[in-house]
């Protein structure tokens, strides 16, 4: 119903248009209503093409001010771009995107990138179409309800074929969805449908049939549902291509007759991408299935008029070399299998040959786009070095400026400050030579007293030289006597040591005499006690006995001469051992006392010894 619809307005518009072209020629001259008019004339671009562009070209560029001129050159560029008018320049249009970059709308820059963009797809330069319809989309304001999505849509859908050109399949199903989710936004159902179909030739070539027939399936019946009878009749080729490739050969000749029999396509020869010749080239794919060669062999030939069209000639030179192989027909065989060969090399190296173009081409951009960038590097650098130059150059100035000033204050103030010292150093040069007069005077007298003393300094200097000779020599003599004294002194010292020594020894053994004296004299009376409860009468005779013994000769010297020096311990063991053996019960009985020690024990002995020599 859509696509009746918009075949009845540009029924009526193409009627209209001798009309309207007049009317915009008059209304040129009126320059408040250009603006108006040639929103009317967008209009008619996007409903037909052909009859906007053919209006267009008989307008010129006089009496438009620069907006309205460059508007009109924008329009011209859509109405090409829509009725397939290839462009030779983009000088003009790369022009118009320019300005509309600084003066437009989001629309209208949106707008101009992307007929820039085809121009520059006709062109053969793929890089800087893309990079145009990359700015066309960097442009579009997709949060605005103003937004031009049908421009949009179509920017998407033309990068999707770039992409397809350029065997990049992921780039171009992403950029293919996007063009379809905005087909649907808004309202473009036909294209939507068409891009939902291109889903059906991806699942085809990835060898995903059954994927592919329940596609085609729901694509087929949202045609059918939309009134696109003819879209529904061309996408049931789908349905062929894929159940031949299954094997399910009935199903596939099925939808085969009714392409081959509706109405809508039998006048139309073109229909089909690939027109009629695709048809006949499944029929004898059909036959060759089931094993009818001859009847795959006529449909094969019957495909032989639309052999230019799209790949054509490499479906049918080789289905025929098959068909003959079959048959046995060798001469037959090698003339398909040569013009197969030739027409693959021939595509080969097209394909190649636009493959080394659109990589040369994309080699070249970037080129100048790295010179570019090094250009614009360059003029920024120098742009910033300048700036850079400039600013040190003022502020140079400027300090020198502040610093000249600054300089010549401080010369006026000095030379003011040198002005009043310098009259006050001549009133004090008058001063001063007065004074220096009556100075002279002095200074001669002082001189003379000056001489005066000097040489009594010097008499005084002789006199100090003889008396420090006199004192170093007495010095030398103190040195001698101190020397003297200080060996005196300790030579004394030791003395009085030995001497202190002595003294203290002489006192600890007197102390000790009389200790012994007064131990002896009590140790005495006890003795002779002892001596009269436990001596027998024989004791006179050992008496008389240890008196003569020569042992007793060290002891008495010691207690009646007062010796210093003790008894040596021989002398006491001796002593011991012989009253022992004179009086042998004397031990026993001196120790029946428990009190007695060693020290005491040796009294006894000595005890015992002066008693025997009193009796």
């Amino acid at each position: 119903m859509k696509d009746l619809k918009g075949t009845v307005r540009r029924g009526k518009l193409a009627i209209l248009f001798p009309f309207f072209a007049l009317g915009l020629l008059v209304a040129c001259a009126d320059h408040h209503r250009v603006a108006s008019r040639l929103v009317e004339l967008d209009s008619l671009v996007d409903a037909c093409p052909d009859s906007a562009l053919a209006i267009l070209d008989t307008l010129g560029n006089e009496g438009f001010d620069e907006f309205n001129r460059m508007y009109l050159e924008l329009l011209r560029g859509k109405a090409m771009n829509k009725a397939y008018v290839k462009f030779t320049s983009g000088s003009a249009m790369l022009e118009v995107a320019h300005y509309f970059d600084r003066h437009g709308d989001a629309n209208q820059c949106m707008l101009a990138h992307y007929v820039l963009g085809c121009a520059y797809r006709d062109m053969g330069s793929a890089p800087r179409a893309l990079e145009q319809y990359q700015q066309a989309t960097a442009q579009a304001d997709t949060s605005s309800s103003a937004c031009d999505l049908s421009t949009l849509m179509r920017v998407h859908s033309q990068m999707g074929e770039l992409y397809l050109r350029l065997r990049l399949e992921e780039l171009e199903k992403k950029e293919d969805s996007i063009a379809k989710q905005l087909a649907w936004q808004i309202g473009d159902t036909l294209s939507a449908l068409m891009l939902e179909e291109q889903e059906c030739n991806y699942l085809y070539n990835a060898g995903k049939y059954r994927e592919c027939i329940e596609k085609t399936s729901l694509v087929h019946d949202a045609y059918l549902q939309h009134g696109f009878k003819k879209n529904a009749l061309i996408i049931m080729i789908f349905y062929v291509k894929s159940y031949l490739a299954l094997g399910e050969c009935d199903k596939a000749k099925y939808y085969l007759d009714c392409m081959e029999n509706d109405s809508l396509l039998v006048p139309a020869s073109k229909s089909l991408l690939g027109g009629r010749g695709i048809l006949h080239y499944y029929r004898g794919k059909y036959y060759l299935k089931v094993a009818d060669v001859d009847s795959a062999e006529i449909a094969f030939r019957k495909a032989l008029p639309d052999i230019d069209l799209n790949n054509n000639a490499l479906l049918i030179y080789s289905s025929l070399a098959d068909v003959y192989g079959i048959k046995h027909l060798l001469d037959s065989v090698l003339k398909y299998t040569a013009l197969y060969t030739t027409e693959k090399e021939r595509r080969y190296h097209e394909e190649t040959g636009n493959t080394t173009l659109q990589m040369a081409a994309l080699y070249d951009y970037s080129v100048e786009q790295k010179i570019a960038k090094e250009e614009s590097r360059k003029a920024a650098k120098r742009k910033k070095i300048i700036v850079s130059l400039l600013a040190l150059f003022a502020t140079v100035f400027f300090l020198a400026a502040a610093l000249w000033y600054h300089l010549r204050s401080k010369k006026e103030e000095r030379i003011k400050n040198l002005e009043m010292e310098l009259s006050h150093i001549i009133s004090s040069r008058q001063a001063a030579e007065s004074q220096t007069e009556s100075l002279i005077k002095e200074i001669s007298g002082i001189k003379t007293a000056q001489q005066e003393t000097q040489q009594e300094i010097e008499r005084l200097m002789e006199e100090k030289s003889r008396k420090e000779q006199m004192l170093a020599e007495e010095q030398a003599r103190n040195d001698l006597l101190i020397q003297e004294r200080n060996r005196i002194e300790e030579s004394l010292a030791e003395e009085r040591s030995k001497a202190e020594q002595l003294a203290a020894r002489e006192r600890e053994n007197l102390s000790v005499q009389e200790e012994l004296r007064g131990i002896i004299n009590e140790r005495n009376g006890r003795i002779e006690e002892l001596e009269r409860i436990l001596l027998p009468s024989s004791t006179k005779e050992k008496d008389e006995q240890l008196r003569d013994s020569p042992v007793l000769a060290p002891f008495r010297q010691f207690l009646t001469s007062g010796m210093k020096q003790s008894p040596t311990k021989e002398e006491w063991e001796n002593l011991t051992k012989t009253i022992e053996e004179t009086y042998p019960n004397f031990y026993s009985r001196t120790h029946s006392h428990k009190f007695i020690n060693e020290e005491e024990y040796r009294i006894c002995p000595l005890v015992r010894l002066a008693s025997s020599q009193r009796r």
